[in-house]
């Protein structure tokens, strides 16, 4: 029998709980900041519930849920109420909910393995109670297919959507370049001739900061782009776990035309995203920095994308796995 415990904010959280959280969440996010820095930087009509699991001998979290919730007010809010920034609409209603979660996979139910046949019975019991509110017509969720949650909802209308997303990639060479070395022969030629175009044509140079803003110091374009880049969505949500992150670049003495952002989370998993790509950089260099800058440290393991990726066939061929995933949407009769 497990035990849930609720929250309205991931700020709420004891944190007592957040390292055993970060072991459980050690494949989706670098570190549980990004689950607040989500939440706090979500559009005012955003809430969020979050649960978290126990075993029945256990104060450790073994499961994880986070849900999104749309908010439709019924009327707008009124002068005095703008003056005060008041979050709640007014007599609000749910128009959309949705179990997700930032980070890699964006699944919004996560169980450790050896609970994972408790995951069903569950959760099946928290979202129907979400089904006794009356604007709660339907719910979508977001998880792996190793869960089967389909079985659990059969009172209700549930369509199952399968999909596959990237994976991670697991090391399996000693060095950078042993992984290139291993690859197929046009595709080694092809990262062979960019890195050369970088280098030579370009004249790039490869640097690594511990601070964003650090990145654009000491060049002439540097206060522009640094105006420019830290608006950017991403940035803005970097900027909370920077202390997380290094920042892998490419650059010249008057710009940065790259910038990768390298995160070391739990379980010996990076991550890495991207930042910034000028035009004449070829498409699959920042992976390539990303990638030796993985390889450079021997204690990690896997090496995750946070850039949303539609076509993984390169990546693919570079030894990086397929995630397989399901999208459960439940909806009640409406009487």
């Amino acid at each position: 029998m497990l035990i849930t415990q609720k929250y309205n904010s991931a700020n709420d959280i004891d944190p007592e709980f957040i390292p055993a959280l970060e072991e459980l969440l050690a494949e989706h996010v670098p570190c549980f900041q990004v689950i607040k820095n989500y939440e706090k930087v979500a559009k005012e009509n955003i809430n969020f519930t979050y649960y978290l699991f126990f075993g029945p001998s256990t104060n450790t979290p073994i499961g994880y849920a986070q849900a999104e919730i749309e908010i439709k007010p019924d009327r707008e809010p009124s002068f005095f109420q703008k003056i005060f920034n008041k979050k709640s609409p007014i007599n609000s209603g749910i128009s959309k909910l949705s179990w997700t979660s930032p980070g890699v996979y964006r699944e919004g139910i996560i169980f450790s393995p050896q609970f994972i046949r408790y995951a069903g019975d569950k959760t099946s019991l928290i979202l129907n109670e979400y089904f006794k509110r009356e604007d709660v017509r339907e719910q979508k969720i977001r998880f792996s297919e190793s869960l089967s949650l389909a079985n659990c909802f059969k009172d209700l209308k549930a369509k199952t959507t399968p999909s596959t997303s990237l994976g991670f990639l697991l090391k399996n060479k000693n060095s950078y370049q042993e992984f290139i070395e291993d690859l197929s022969f046009d595709l080694k030629k092809n990262i062979q001739a960019d890195w050369k175009f970088i280098m030579k044509n370009l004249g790039l140079e490869l640097k690594e900061y511990k601070s964003f803003k650090e990145v654009f110091q000491y060049k002439s374009d540097g206060a522009s782009q640094y105006k420019e880049l830290k608006r950017s969505p991403k940035v803005i949500d970097l900027a909370y776990i920077e202390n997380e992150c290094e920042f892998l670049t490419l650059e010249s003495t008057n710009r940065v035309e790259a910038i990768v952002s390298f995160s070391i989370g739990k379980g010996k998993n990076a991550f890495y995203d991207i930042l910034l790509v000028g035009d004449n950089i070829p498409e699959n260099i920042p992976l390539q920095m990303a990638l030796m800058k993985f390889f450079e440290n021997d204690d990690l393991h896997k090496l995750h994308s946070l850039v949303p990726v539609t076509d993984p066939k390169e990546h693919l061929a570079m030894g990086f796995c397929e995630r397989r995933q399901n999208t459960l949407s439940i909806s009640k009769e409406v009487k």
